[in-house]
């Protein structure tokens, strides 16, 4: 049996990622989502197991706010949906450090592995 189309999908513990690789795995794609704490993988992948086959799952270790990790997690990847936002774990005490200047530079992390491996990305912002 050939390999399934694979999707990156990133921020994948988040609401609309996780609705959205259900999705991806109910149309026979193959999903690698990205998550800051792996040890999150598990849990998402037992959750989705309950509604979707979710052999076709996969997690790298990617963070917004770091270089690290993106290219591994593209590799072999055909699409990108990038789900992921760069809020903190912990909520800050002042609400305006949400809204900051590096916001825009860490949303488009993932373009420039996501270039290398695709022949188009779509960028929505």
């Amino acid at each position: 049996m050939a390999e399934p189309v694979r999707v990156a999908v990133t921020g994948a513990s988040g609401y609309i990622a996780l609705h959205e690789i259900a999705e991806s795995l109910d149309q026979g794609y193959g999903v690698r989502g990205t998550l800051r704490d792996m040890a999150r993988g598990e849990k998402i992948r037992a959750s989705l197991s309950q509604h979707t086959e979710s052999s076709n799952l996969s997690f790298a270790q990617a963070d917004l706010t770091s270089d690290e990790g993106w290219d591994e997690a593209f590799a072999g990847c055909q699409y990108v949906m990038h789900m992921a936002s760069p809020l903190p774990i912990i909520e800050p005490k002042n609400h305006d450090e949400l809204i900051t200047n590096e916001r825009p530079r860490k949303t488009l992390q993932f373009e420039t592995p996501a270039k290398r491996f695709n022949e188009c990305v779509a960028s929505i912002g």
